[in-house]
């Protein structure tokens, strides 16, 4: 780490991250270099197990994400298949099935309602940004359940940081771009450690009443 901060450009730290190891030759990016150390990391995890039960929390966010793009390719008839990503919960075929046949119940409990409002308004509106704040509650609200559900005290901890760090990253995009009351309080799923209320006041207010908000929260 100290090697990393040390180094002067992004260059010299994706130098620094090939030499010991990390990505192939085919990464030209840290978010490249990443997204192919995840993915070595959970084909070890699947090498060792069968059963994954136990990272459901963490494999949600890519529930989601693939949930959102088989809405959109099958609204707009297209294949994005890059969009796609490998080792979720839910198989891409049992999420195509739900979406085309409208059953909704193939899906698990937390994604039923979700999947059937977001196609829906994606099919009314075409308003994809719509459509991805739906889902992004809906997995928000999957993962703090996952985590109060939990008896590890560490996955609990992990739901509830994750929430609360999501809720203020739309929150600070919200206030950036003008975004009504409506919009923030559909998009924000409450968790214990952030009080939804003033955390939506403050964002329709400006970037300072939101920081002075935040610097008197845990994070």
């Amino acid at each position: 780490i100290d090697q990393l901060v040390a180094s002067a450009t992004e260059e010299e730290c994706l130098k620094l991250l090939t030499d010991k190891g990390w990505g192939d030759d085919t990464q030209e990016s840290g978010e490249t270099i990443l997204s192919f150390e995840n993915e070595k990391t959970w084909n070890l995890i699947r090498e060792l197990t069968d059963d994954l039960s136990p990272f459901e929390i963490l494999l949600l966010p890519t529930d989601y994400n693939n949930l959102k793009a088989v809405i959109k390719s099958i609204s707009d008839n297209q294949k994005p298949n890059h969009v796609f990503i490998a080792g979720g919960n839910v198989s891409l075929e049992a999420m195509k099935t739900a979406i085309n046949e409208k059953e909704y119940t193939l899906l698990p409990n937390h994604m039923v309602e979700a999947a059937k409002t977001a196609y829906e308004t994606f099919i009314q509106t075409q308003d994809g940004q719509l459509c991805d704040a739906i889902l992004d509650r809906a997995c928000l609200y999957a993962i703090l359940e996952c985590g109060e559900n939990s008896k590890s005290k560490i996955l609990a901890d992990y739901a509830e940081l994750s929430g609360a760090i999501a809720n203020i990253k739309i929150a600070v995009r919200s206030c950036k771009t003008g975004k009504a009351v409506a919009f923030i309080g559909s998009s924000i799923a409450p968790c214990h450690s952030l009080d939804a209320g003033q955390l939506i006041r403050a964002a329709t207010k400006d970037i300072d009443a939101l920081y002075a908000y935040l610097s008197v929260t845990p994070y």
